[in-house]
């Protein structure tokens, strides 16, 4: 344990400290160009595949929709429930009759 509390105290583990801090910071700062080329290759495939419109937000528009038609159906749906319960009942009315 003491030896390698001397290790630490040394100038060689400040030394290897700082270096791999170096190539850490190295390595983060190319991530970062990789990520900003990948991005802008992205948003050109993405333009290119619509003909100079782009494509996410075609399809971002497009999900709306089928949310705001999908609402639409599960209103329809539970008018058609409550009619037929509604159409039930005129018919047992009519038959008691």
């Amino acid at each position: 344990m003491e030896t390698i509390l001397q290790f630490m105290k040394s100038e060689m583990f400040i030394i290897y400290l700082t270096s791999f801090c170096i190539i850490i910071f190295l390595l983060y700062i190319a991530n970062l160009a990789k990520l900003a080329k990948l991005r802008k290759e992205y948003k050109n495939f993405m333009q290119k595949l619509g003909n100079g419109t782009n494509i996410e937000d075609m399809l971002n528009k497009h999900i709306e929709k089928i949310n705001k038609t999908i609402t639409k159906n599960e209103e329809l749906e539970k008018f058609c429930t409550n009619l037929d319960s509604d159409l039930k009942r005129c018919i047992q009315k009519m038959r008691n009759i």
